[in-house]
C-alpha cells in the first residue's frame, strides 16, 4: 500500500502528516489504497462515508478516539509499506427506508422529532412483535456497541445486532439479536427522526413508515500494524 488520502479537520496536522508520508515514500492520491483518519471516533465514521470500504488507519487527534493508534508515525507508516499489518473487518448494517437503502458502520438511530412527543413504534424480528412508546431506539452494530448504544444500556457486545431502547415506558431489557436477524421498526404515532452513524443529514419517518434493518455484506476495514 503506497497511495493514501487524508481525512481530517486540523489541518496544521493533516499538512505535517503528508509532508511526512510523502518523505517516506508514500504517494497521495485521489483513488487511495488506503485512508488515514486523522481525529476521533467521529472522523473515522466520516471517512468511511467518504471512502466506504477501503482500509483505514486510525490516528489519534482527539481525546475520545477509543480503537486509534498510539505508534509513532514514522515506525508506524514504514510497518503499512513493508506490508506488515493486517487488516480487519467490521460488517455494517443496511437499512432501508422508502426503497433507499442506507449503511452504517455504528448505529442507526430513531428518535422523536419533537421533544414534548413521544413516539409510538413497533417493533419486529424473528416471530416477535412489540409496541412501545417513548423517545426510539437505537439500532447497534458490534463495532458501534460502544458508543449511543452503551450509553443507554451501559453493556458491550462482540456479535449480532443490538437494540437499545431509549426512554421507553415499558420496563423492557435491551437486546442483542443473531446478526442473521432482520429488524423491522414501523412509525405508528407522531414522526421521528432517522439517523445514519454522525450524518449530519437527517430524515425524517412519518407515521406509517417502516424502517427495515439487518446485516449487510459491506464492511469496515481498519489497519492494524504487526
Amino acid at each position: 500500500m503506497q497511495k493514501f488520502a487524508i481525512i481530517g479537520r486540523n489541518k496544521k496536522n493533516i499538512s505535517k502528516l503528508k509532508k511526512t508520508l510523502l518523505k517516506l515514500g508514500f504517494a497521495y492520491s485521489a483513488k487511495p489504497e488506503f485512508i488515514i483518519s486523522l481525529g476521533g471516533d467521529g472522523t473515522f465514521l466520516y471517512s468511511e462515508r467518504i471512502y466506504p470500504g477501503v482500509p483505514k488507519i486510525l490516528i489519534r487527534d482527539s481525546n475520545i478516539c477509543n480503537k486509534c493508534s498510539n505508534n509513532e508515525f514514522d515506525e508506524l507508516f514504514m510497518k503499512i509499506m513493508l506490508g506488515n499489518i493486517t487488516i480487519i473487518e467490521y460488517y455494517k448494517l443496511e437499512a432501508t427506508l422508502n426503497r433507499k437503502k442506507y449503511f452504517a458502520i455504528n448505529d442507526f438511530i430513531i428518535r422523536n422529532k419533537t421533544p414534548i412527543h413521544a413516539i409510538r413504534f413497533e417493533v419486529s424480528y424473528d416471530d416477535k412483535t412489540m409496541q412501545l412508546i417513548g423517545d426510539g431506539v437505537v439500532v447497534a452494530s458490534p463495532f458501534g456497541s460502544t458508543g449511543y448504544y452503551y450509553s443507554i444500556t451501559k453493556k458491550k457486545f462482540d456479535n449480532g445486532i443490538g437494540l437499545a431502547f431509549n426512554n421507553v415506558t415499558t420496563d423492557i431489557k435491551h437486546k442483542i439479536l443473531h446478526e442473521n436477524t432482520i429488524v423491522k421498526i414501523k412509525l405508528i404515532r407522531h414522526d421521528a427522526h432517522f439517523t445514519v452513524d454522525n450524518d449530519k443529514k437527517i430524515m425524517t419517518i412519518k407515521k406509517g413508515e417502516i424502517v427495515s434493518i439487518k446485516k449487510s455484506q459491506k464492511n469496515a476495514k481498519i489497519i492494524r500494524v504487526i
